[in-house]
């Protein structure tokens, strides 16, 4: 309604009549102003449609065990990602899981319950529509009494994030097999943190049994004095003048094997300033050779 003054007003009424001989004789009733709950009301409905489209951008759903009846509640986003309309029973859920994602998942489960441990793991499912699907299910115990008494969580879609991940390793590892046959390794040297890193090519080729990048000063050792005056000026140009290089060099093994190698570095600029050079070195000791 809206009110003399212009407000407007949810209200409630209510209306009961009086029967005399047959016959309404009066009614009487209620008028109450119910304002402020119908707006609460509103604003719950606005609440819950902002966290149902968040849900569902964010491919994540909540869900609540209830340990004495075993039944669980869930958003629609949690029986969107197993694609079935009732998963009321986790039992059932459970079958959806491959064999070592639900051993991990029970044992996760039991924890929680006879523990209190709460669990964050990433899993794989075969949804009710035989999709394959990889889901991060994080689970938090409720104590009542010194007792779990529920489970919440949430479940969430990670699929795309864990293809890529997987194509991203793929790739890594054909990268891997390719510096093999080529003996090339890339590395990098991040001027913010002074830290440099390397691939376990380039390991190989300084004849080192780990991938931990050396540092600068360890790094320049390993050339000697001619190609360790060259390389320094051309790192130094690169930090100071943002120039690339790309040398040939004497190099001498963490063994004291001699070797030629191929070294190239890019200078990477933000806002008008190095932060990271990055770059390669290739094994080319054979062609060297007379």
């Amino acid at each position: 309604m809206i009110t003399e003054k212009g407000n407007h007003k949810w209200v409630r009424t209510s209306g009961r009549p009086t029967i005399e001989n047959g016959k309404v004789v009066k009614i009487t009733g209620s008028f109450q102003d119910i304002t402020e709950r119908k707006i609460a009301e509103e604003k719950l409905r606005d609440s819950e449609a902002l966290l149902s489209e968040v849900s569902s951008l964010g491919k994540i759903g909540g869900w609540t065990l209830d340990i004495e009846s075993n039944k669980v509640t869930w958003t629609e986003e949690v029986a969107n990602i197993q694609e079935k309309e009732d998963i009321s029973d986790p039992t059932e859920s459970l079958k959806l899981f491959l064999p070592e994602s639900k051993e991990a998942l029970e044992k996760a489960l039991n924890d929680a319950v006879e523990k209190a441990e709460p669990y964050d793991l990433e899993l794989e499912l075969i949804s009710v529509k035989g999709n394959h699907k990889w889901v991060r299910g994080i689970g938090r115990p409720i104590i009542e009494d010194n007792k779990v008494v529920k489970i919440t969580g949430t479940l969430q879609d990670i699929t795309t994030r864990k293809e890529a991940e997987n194509k991203l390793l793929e790739r890594e590892a054909l990268l891997n097999e390719v510096g093999k046959m080529a003996k090339i390794g890339g590395w990098e040297l991040d001027l913010i943190s002074g830290k440099p890193t390397w691939t376990l090519e380039v390991a190989k080729i300084h004849e080192l049994n780990t991938d931990e990048a050396a540092s600068v000063e360890d790094g320049l050792s390993y050339y000697p004095s001619g190609s360790r005056k060259i390389i320094e000026k051309a790192v130094n140009n690169a930090i100071e003048n943002a120039e690339p290089y790309e040398l040939e060099l004497e190099f001498v093994t963490a063994k004291g094997n001699n070797k030629w190698v191929r070294t190239s570095g890019l200078p990477k600029i933000i806002d008008g300033k190095v932060v990271k050079i990055t770059g390669i070195l290739q094994d080319i000791t054979d062609p060297k050779k007379p």
